[in-house]
C-alpha cells in the first residue's frame, strides 16, 4: 500500500511561504513531485490541492486565482506559478543593473553639487521600493551604494551631519552595522549642500 501524504505540519512535508526565497520554488515542486509519485498522486485535482496546502494562508489566496487552478492541468498550474516568480526574479534584477548602470554614471564625475545631487537623489530613490520590498537588498546595502558616488568632501560632510542626528535625538550610539536609514542619509546630503556644512576631506 502507498504511503499517504504527508500533513502540512509533520516535518517531511514540503514548505514554500510567502517568505520563502523565490529561488526555492523549483526545489519545492520537485519535492512535491517526488511525494505524488510515492503515494500514487496521478490526479490533477489533487495535486494542485497538494500544491497549495504546503502554502501558507497568502500564498494559498495568490495561487487559488491563477488561471490554470479550477480548470487545467498541474503541470499547466505549475508553469503558471513558475512564470510568476520568473518575472519578479526578473524585475529585482532589472532594477540591480539599473542602480549599478546609475552608479557608475555618476561614478565617473563624482557628486558635490547640489544640482548633481538632487539629479542622482530623484533617479536612485525610485528604486529601493523595489529593492526592499523583494528583500533584495538590505537598508544598509541601499545607503553604501547611495554614498558611492559622493566626493570626498561632501561623504564627509554627510557623515558629520549625520552624526548630529544622535545628539539632537539624545542618542549616544547607534547600531554600527545598521547606522541610519536610507532616509536620514539622503535628507543629510541636502542639508550639507545648503550650507549646513562645509566640505572636508574623507577619512
Amino acid at each position: 500500500m502507498a504511503p499517504s501524504m504527508p500533513r502540512p505540519n509533520e516535518k517531511s512535508a514540503p514548505r514554500f511561504e510567502s517568505s520563502t526565497d523565490p529561488e526555492e520554488l523549483e526545489r519545492f515542486f520537485s519535492r512535491l513531485e517526488e511525494l505524488f509519485n510515492k503515494s500514487v498522486v496521478t490526479m490533477d485535482a489533487e495535486k494542485k490541492k497538494y500544491a497549495v496546502v504546503y502554502t501558507d494562508i497568502k500564498m494559498e489566496k495568490q495561487w487559488k486565482v491563477l488561471e490554470h487552478y479550477v480548470k487545467g492541468t498541474f503541470e499547466e498550474f505549475k508553469k503558471d506559478i513558475l512564470s510568476s516568480y520568473d518575472s519578479t526574479l526578473a524585475g529585482d534584477r532589472d532594477a540591480m543593473q539599473e542602480m549599478k548602470q546609475l552608479i557608475h554614471r555618476y561614478r565617473l564625475s563624482l557628486i558635490q553639487e547640489r544640482s548633481d545631487y538632487m539629479s542622482f537623489k530623484w533617479e536612485f530613490q525610485v528604486l529601493p521600493a523595489v529593492l526592499k520590498n523583494e528583500d533584495v537588498c538590505s537598508n544598509r546595502e541601499l545607503v553604501d551604494q547611495f554614498l558611492t558616488p559622493m566626493s570626498d568632501g561632501l561623504y564627509n560632510s554627510m557623515k558629520l551631519q549625520l552624526e548630529r542626528l544622535n545628539l539632537l535625538a539624545g542618542k549616544t550610539s547607534r547600531d554600527p552595522a545598521n547606522s541610519y536609514t536610507l532616509e536620514e542619509v539622503m535628507a543629510s546630503g541636502l542639508d550639507v549642500l545648503q550650507g549646513v556644512f562645509s566640505s572636508m576631506d574623507r577619512k
